[in-house]
């Protein structure tokens, strides 16, 4: 979510609040706890929350009366935090339920930039509403921290390319 400022019928900026989750591969964290997981509490699941504020200019390239196309980028803060937690063990195949405990939770504050294009459409001739679908290219320099020894991972440099839409006014 945002909001921001038409400079004119071509320039924007937006200040922006994102968040993303994604899940640990549960190959990764076999390979970096074992199979029996941390301390021998059996299988662990993994998570990864990533949310941002960021400044973000777009340029509007292209623009008829229902139709436009927009170049974004931006920068600004990150934060990644990597949450281990124990699975359920009252399941014949430990896959019946949420994650309960946490076992390990790591952060990692860092700059990043995201580069992009959408598309838009307005919903109708008396309005300003658009619909909007865009995607882009998430950079974040994540650089190792001493409290993230447990896991590595959690240090690495990120990308990812996350696709958005929804409506803008």
């Amino acid at each position: 979510m945002g909001a921001g400022r038409n400079f004119n019928k071509r320039f924007s900026v937006e200040a922006e609040y994102s968040y993303n989750h994604f899940s640990v591969p549960q190959q990764i964290i076999t390979d970096s706890f074992g199979t029996n997981g941390i301390s021998g509490l059996g299988r662990i699941a993994g998570d990864v929350h990533i949310w941002s504020l960021t400044v973000d200019p777009s340029y509007h390239y292209f623009e008829t009366e229902r139709w436009g196309g927009y170049v974004v980028g931006g920068g600004g803060f990150y934060r990644k935090v990597t949450l281990f937690r124990q699975a359920p063990t009252n399941c014949p195949n430990g896959d019946c339920g949420p994650p309960t405990n946490n076992l390990l939770t790591l952060s990692n504050n860092a700059g990043g930039i995201n580069v992009g294009t959408g598309i838009s459409r307005r919903v109708s001739d008396a309005s300003n509403a658009k619909l909007f679908v865009e995607g882009r290219y998430v950079w974040i320099d994540n650089q190792p921290s001493p409290n993230n020894r447990a896991y590595l991972p959690a240090n690495y440099r990120t990308g990812y390319f996350p696709v958005t839409a929804g409506v803008r006014w």
